[in-house]
């Protein structure tokens, strides 16, 4: 499967290198920039997943949904490495593979934007902060897994 998405700027060298990195982001494949419009379009591969807001809310044991909260973290350690950012760590840009992997998606590039934002690790603790409300009326509340797990006090 292919996905072909509309980019404001080059977004092939990004995900290529982050790929090369190791982190989990879709594998670009070809970048066209259309000469009437000026408009870049990056093909990149697409496999089945899921959201992140829908794997969260299904009847998946919490031990599954944790270790799937700890890899998005781990992907975001390993694209820091890499000196670069993802700039916009939201449930919607964040998807759900064959065996639980993790998948990130459209990362903010601009410049501008990423520089007045929050690092990659306080949007994540954000996301959690608001996923409380959504994962604290569960029985054996994953919410409270997150809070008494070592991986993330270690991002606080």
């Amino acid at each position: 499967y292919f996905h072909v998405r509309r980019t404001r700027r080059d977004h092939f060298s990004f995900l290529h290198a982050a790929r090369e990195s190791g982190v989990n982001f879709p594998e670009p494949v070809l970048n066209v920039r259309d000469p009437e419009t000026r408009r870049n379009y990056l093909v990149m591969t697409h496999e089945p997943v899921e959201s992140l807001e829908d794997f969260l809310s299904s009847t998946v044991p919490n031990k599954r949904k944790l270790a799937v909260l700890k890899q998005i973290g781990t992907e975001l350690v390993k694209l820091n490495k890499t000196g670069q950012r993802h700039g916009d760590v939201v449930q919607s840009k964040i998807f759900v593979g064959k065996g639980d992997s993790v998948m990130l998606i459209e990362p903010e590039l601009d410049e501008e934007i990423v520089e007045h934002i929050q690092s990659d690790f306080d949007q994540f603790r954000e996301m959690l902060f608001h996923l409380e409300r959504e994962l604290d009326h569960e029985p054996e509340s994953l919410w409270q897994a997150v809070k008494s797990d070592p991986f993330f006090k270690s991002l606080r």
